[in-house]
């Protein structure tokens, strides 16, 4: 009787976990609701920490004007943002490519420079953030986020918190193949969720460490819950293993989202 109560519980909160994606993204947990996100996003290859770029744009009578793109460098890529709170001169916006027609980036870096009309035709009609690679060694756009970098990104996610995770585990002295086989299971599932619900946070946001931190201490809780009644542990030593590994595994991922190219 016991062993079955424990199973349907564990089916309950695997279904919990499913709801989490859809929760997060009617609440202010969707991140495109936390802050405004550019309307575009260059990812420049190729180029030196140095390259620059302002982009020209057009107003509605043709009027020209110049705006600055915010720069950040990470790694071996170079991002530029234009944010529409952020660019002077423009107040009106209808979409994406009404608002960037006629657009041309003039991009420098050292001896190179280039100045590429924007593809705006290829833009979403409506103002759903678009991407833009640059590539430096021929002056050529490419449109639209890979869907394999955005997999990549899942996938560096959830080897982070099992590596992790995998180690406190070990560290704090659980055994048993039961043990090993039932954790691995449920941190793969459980975990990869998440990866898939954070695998398109590609700008992040200066207040995005209090969302992380709320989303770490949910998943400390749900481990808990679970492992204490999966795993025949004392209380105290779950409640350890649970708050450490999801705290460690967080800040690690959190550190890989803001440092690492994304």
């Amino acid at each position: 009787m016991k062993h079955t109560l424990r199973h349907r519980i564990l089916i309950l909160f695997a279904l919990l976990l499913l709801t989490l994606p859809l929760s997060a993204q009617a609440t202010t947990f969707g991140y495109s609701r936390v802050y405004h996100q550019p309307a575009i996003t260059f990812i420049v290859l190729g180029a030196s920490s140095q390259v620059e770029m302002r982009v020209t744009m057009e107003l509605s009578d043709g009027t020209q004007f110049r705006t600055i793109p915010e720069k950040e460098h990470r790694l071996w890529e170079n991002y530029f943002r234009i944010y529409r709170q952020g660019v002077q001169g423009k107040s009106s916006w209808f979409g994406n490519q009404k608002d960037f027609t006629g657009a041309i980036m003039h991009i420098a870096d050292g001896e190179k420079s280039y100045d590429i009309p924007l593809p705006y035709e290829e833009f979403h009609t409506d103002s759903t953030p678009e991407y833009i690679f640059v590539h430096m060694k021929d002056g050529s756009l490419s449109l639209g986020m890979p869907v394999v970098r955005r997999w990549a990104f899942f996938f560096m996610h959830l080897a982070i918190y099992l590596l992790v995770e995998s180690f406190i585990f070990w560290r704090m002295g659980f055994k048993g193949k039961h043990h090993w086989c039932f954790f691995l299971i449920y941190t793969a599932v459980s975990k990869g969720l998440v990866c898939i619900f954070i695998r398109k946070w590609l700008n992040v946001d200066t207040r995005f460490y209090i969302l992380f931190a709320a989303l770490t201490l949910f998943l400390m809780m749900a481990d808990v819950a679970v492992f204490l009644f999966a795993l025949d542990e004392d209380r105290n030593k779950v409640g350890k293993f649970s708050g450490l590994a999801n705290a460690l595994a967080g800040f690690a991922i959190y550190e890989a989202m803001t440092h690492l190219p994304m």
